[in-house]
């Protein structure tokens, strides 16, 4: 590659035209970051849900109600909340009210004017502060009072309209009020003395309102405005009375009424943890007539469910429904909700779902359930479901639904998910997807087990390793082909787990894992397909477990293993080897702890990452190991890539980089480690990144099991960008030489810290290429810089930067590297190629492309 002189311009060097590209920064450019994307929505919340109740925003007016769930959770759909969210049945849409509660929502209700009510373990609703309980009259909240002392757990509305709140509290606004208080719209007051309990805690955990108007009320107590009253008592209004002799468990004290529900007839169900009801025995639910209590539905030999109940629904049809923690109900096996009718006696609602700790009746008379549970009847569904009638539904369409463990992208750009998931985007897919422009897609009928490494071949195949057997319903053993239409078997497959492919540059493809055969011949752990066979490399790797769980290739073209081994190829060779084309050796002492992944820096630097004993993530500098900065502690590291600047990114279950607090994800500048953003989130449950990949367009992808991402909601599989990205724009038109058309085309975008690559195509082999690199845009044709010059072709580009490339087999490819400088954002520059045609004598034709009008981006 050399330089040469324009006729035009008297050109500069590649150094030169570095430099004053960075000079030429003085002019204002904004500040640039990176941010996470919105991503996949929930099919849900993203914690548990308590409690729900429905709410009608205008009152009479003419909207129609919404469902408002409470629980523990931040996100609901596609949207950020606090606690407390509202659902709409007719646009199925998710809607915050205002920032929700600081801390659970337990119970909820509306009242009569129209407000509603939250309750539960929170002390601000809004910012604004509220002990416990708070108001919602629809655009914002407001506290009632000086609020309460303690935890409420359930709330109702009297028929004067009065509110009623339970829990464990002692005060309310300030009142002595034990367990029990209501609130007349104005001031807090007690009922009577309230609920007591010797040697335990007192709690109210359920209310009822009976046809009359009485309050029956529900917990763990033994008295009642100072009557005994075991687990359940009634307030007329004036004074507590006992109904009969309550509920029992073993001793009289252990036991405990959760749930109340009231049936057509005026009769009272009380369900909970107890065996006897009224002194007659009665598991975990009975009924009060008025008189006394019974089993539900003695007379059929029927004593109720197998399980705490936790949670009761009237239908309008006078049916109950029960649920809480439960196998059976009568003779019917059921998992955790089931139906009571009096004639049919029990029966289950489809295939069930997880723990129940609310249910809601809605005007059509479908039923919302509120726990904590991922599914419902095998239908992905986040802590809340639907059903309606004859099978369960989301409350939204919903995102992945299980953990993202392999990442890759296709030649065109689009993005392949593996995993443990059954459902992308809404779509049905078992364990791989594929996402474009528009969505998720299947990719045929994917497989019977978890992916968890994809890569793709020369010609655009993808391949998946995992620990299925069958792909798109083929037997393919841990190990398949997508052709873009069909899966098809790479041979016999291995006869275990596949953790780790790799394509190399000849295009042979690489699969790693725990296994001991590849096709029919002995592989332990590591083996190579050329496409018709399998083949081992050298004896493989032996351990004690005997895993290899990361590839990567180094810029020798080396292959690297990482994994849990001791030996490869009958040498020592401590959870790290390399092969170097004809046997394995050691990298040194390897290092301390089972490595989960590699990857290779430009500098030739290898860095090894999983549960390493110093740092979290260790550097391999061709002689020895050491720390990769302070490292990262707290937990795995099981991912590793590179950003588009060449900066080191690592994902896992980690939560300090550095000395600073992350979330599972952090990047490496080269001097120190740093969050990116607030990480990744979600419930209860600690974040874990599984996967990491970069896109063409320089957005970096991570996927894991995760529901928020830098504060958006983004289930399992999470985007950051920038805002300072590099773009590449086509400008003009080229014209044709003897090789064919000339056309410019960027292969990768131009950022800084990189290297930009350009390729030419139409360009004969009796040409040279002048790569014409400039700040301004020009149109000037050929012509009139040099007779050979074809007419419709025209030089676009300043020449400010001349470079002189060879063609091979018609195509000139180019490349330009930018400083690593933020100053660079946004910055613009230009490119296009000139074939210089030669024959007899000298230059026989000048032609062009188009050119690339290239903005600079930082990430």
């Amino acid at each position: 590659m050399t330089s040469l002189s324009w006729p035009v311009s008297a050109g500069i060097s590649r150094y030169l035209f570095l430099f004053v590209l960075v000079a030429w920064t003085a002019k204002a450019h904004g500040q640039c970051s990176v941010q996470w994307l919105p991503g996949e929505a929930l099919a849900g919340t993203n914690g548990a849900v308590f409690a729900s109740t429905l709410w009608d925003p205008d009152g009479p007016g003419p909207m129609h109600p919404v469902v408002v769930v409470g629980g523990n959770f931040t996100a609901a759909g596609a949207i950020r909340v606090g606690n407390v969210a509202t659902w709409d049945p007719v646009s199925l849409a998710w809607a915050s009210l205002g920032a929700g509660t600081n801390g659970m929502v337990t119970a909820l209700t509306s009242l009569p004017n129209g407000d509603l009510v939250a309750g539960g373990w929170f002390t601000t609703a809004g910012g604004v502060s509220c002990n416990r309980v708070a108001r919602w009259d629809g655009t914002t909240w407001s506290p009632l009072g000086s609020g309460l002392d303690g935890t409420v757990y359930v709330l109702t509305a009297l028929p004067n309209g009065d509110l009623v709140v339970g829990g464990y509290f002692t005060t309310a606004g300030g009142v002595s009020a034990s367990r029990i208080a209501r609130w007349d719209g104005t001031s807090w007051s007690a009922l009577g003395s309230g609920m007591s309990m010797s040697g335990s805690p007192a709690i109210v955990y359920s209310f009822a309102v009976m046809p009359n108007g009485d309050l029956v009320a529900g917990g763990t107590f033994a008295t009642a405005g100072g009557v005994s009253a075991n687990h359940i008592a009634r307030w007329d209004g004036t004074s507590w009375s006992a109904l009969g002799s309550g509920m029992s468990g073993w001793s009289s004290s252990n036991a405990l009424v959760g749930a109340l529900a009231v049936l057509p007839n005026g009769h009272l169900v009380a369900g909970g943890d107890f065996s006897y009801a009224g002194g007659s025995g009665a598991n975990y639910l009975a009924r009060w007539d008025g008189l006394g209590w019974s089993p539900l539905g003695s007379s059929i030999g029927v004593i109720g469910p197998s399980g705490v109940v936790g949670a009761l629904a009237t239908l309008a049809s006078g049916d109950l429904v029960v649920g809480s923690r439960f196998t059976t109900a009568g003779s019917q096996a059921v998992s955790n909700v089931a139906r009571w009718n009096a004639i049919a006696g029990w029966s289950v609602l489809g295939p069930g779902i997880g723990n129940v700790h609310d249910l809601l009746v809605m005007p059509n008379g479908d039923l919302v359930v509120g726990g904590w549970f991922t599914n419902a009847g095998g239908v992905s569904a986040d802590y809340v479901a639907r059903w309606d009638g004859t099978g369960w539904k989301a409350l939204g369409t919903g995102g992945i639904n299980g953990q993202v463990s392999a990442l890759t992208t296709l030649p065109n750009g689009d993005l392949v998910a593996g995993g443990t998931f059954t459902i992308a985007g809404g779509v049905s897919a078992n364990r791989i997807a594929r996402r474009d422009g528009a969505g998720w897609s299947a990719l045929g009928a994917g497989m019977d087990g978890y992916v968890s490494a994809v890569t793709t071949l020369p010609n655009g195949d993808l391949v998946a390793g995992g620990a299925f057997t069958t792909a798109g319903g083929v037997s393919a053993n841990r190990i398949a082909k997508w052709n873009g239409a069909a899966w098809s078997a790479l041979g016999a497959g291995m006869n275990d787990q596949v953790f780790a492919l790799l394509t190399l540059a000849n295009g042979d493809l690489v699969a790693a894992g725990r296994f001991t055969t590849a096709g029919s011949v002995n592989a332990r752990n590591v083996a190579r397909w050329d496409g018709t066979d399998w083949s081992p490399f050298g004896s493989g790797m032996f351990g004690p477990v005997s895993t290899v769980h990361a590839l990567t290739v180094m810029p020798n073209g080396d292959l690297v293993a990482g994994g849990e081994f001791y030996i490869a190829g009958g040498i020592y060779a401590q959870s790290v080897a390399r092969w170097d084309g004809a046997s394995w050796s050691a990298l040194g002492s390897g290092p301390s702890g089972l490595v989960r992944a590699l990857t290779a820096l430009p500098n030739g630097d290898l860095l090894a990452s999983g549960y390493l004993v110093s740092a979290g993530v260790g550097v391999w500098n061709g002689t020895s190991w050491s720390s990769f900065g302070s490292g990262l502690s707290g937990g795995w590291v099981n991912a590793l890539t590179t950003l588009v600047n060449g900066d080191v990114v690592a994902g896992g279950t980690f939560t300090t980089a550095g000395g600073t607090t992350v979330k599972g994800i952090a990047r490496w500048s080269g001097t120190n480690w740093s969050a990116l953003g607030t990480g990744l989130g979600g419930d209860t449950n600690d974040p874990s990144v599984s996967s990491l990949a970069v896109m063409p367009d320089g957005n970096l992808v991570a996927g894991g099991v995760f529901n928020l991402a830098g504060g958006v909601v983004a289930q399992c599989i999470a985007r950051l960008t920038t805002t300072c990205p590099a773009t590449s724009v086509a400008v003009g038109s080229g014209c044709t030489g003897s090789g064919g058309p000339n056309v410019l085309t960027a292969t990768t975008l131009p950022w800084a810290g990189s290297a930009f690559r350009s390729v030419a195509t139409g360009v004969p082999g009796n040409a040279l290429a002048l790569s014409v690199v400039g700040f301004t845009t020009l149109s000037i044709p050929l012509g009139a810089i040099l007779p050979q010059g074809v007419p419709g072709c025209s030089l676009f580009v300043s020449p400010d930067l001349l470079e002189i490339y060879l063609p091979a087999g018609g195509l000139v490819s180019t490349q330009l590297a930018i400083p690593n400088a933020v100053a660079l954002a946004g910055q613009v520059f230009h490119q296009q190629v000139v074939p210089i045609e030669f024959g007899t004598p000298g230059i026989t034709a000048l032609t062009s492309t188009n050119a690339l009008s290239l903005t600079i981006g930082v990430f």
